[in-house]
């Protein structure tokens, strides 16, 4: 992906995620597919998340995950705001956010960014992930209208 085509992805499609994050004055920064970075943490999810064949995590088989039905936009932000209750992370801790689209990049954040931007950025693709390699932990948001969470077996 080129510079020109990763900001038109940006100022189309993300453009809300980058505007709730200014505005919440949150750094963040890029990640671009495909970059070692993003395989590392790609690989992470992947290594340490069971996953169904169509690219979404297989709950069942994560031991004290947690998962909240959603049906519109206050319900789903409120089972997000369910979750992050549940987590309790430090708020400079860093965490990565995934779409679903192919074409976007990751991006790093951090924990604090979630709390006052995490609608907007699980709500800027169909399926969206929250990760946190240094602790541990992984949220989905699946289109089917499910949040769910879990910490990975062998965290630290």
């Amino acid at each position: 992906m080129n510079d020109k085509e990763l900001n038109d992805i940006l100022s189309i499609y993300l453009a809300d995620v980058i505007e709730s994050l200014e505005k919440n004055n949150s750094s963040y920064r890029i990640i671009k597919r495909n970059s070692d970075e993003w395989n590392t943490i790609n690989k992470w999810v992947i290594d340490n998340f069971p996953f169904k064949s169509f690219g979404l995590i297989k709950w069942s088989e994560v031991a004290n995950s947690k998962c909240y039905e959603w049906w519109d936009w206050e319900e789903m932000c409120a089972a997000l705001s369910n979750v992050l209750m549940e987590i309790k992370e430090s708020k400079d801790t860093p965490v990565y956010l995934i779409w679903s689209d192919d074409s976007f990049p990751f991006f790093e954040v951090n924990y604090e960014s979630i709390l006052s931007s995490g609608d907007v950025i699980i709500d800027a693709d169909s399926d969206a992930w929250i990760v946190c390699p240094s602790k541990g932990w992984c949220i989905e948001k699946h289109h089917d209208n499910e949040i769910c969470f879990g910490y990975i077996k062998n965290r630290q």
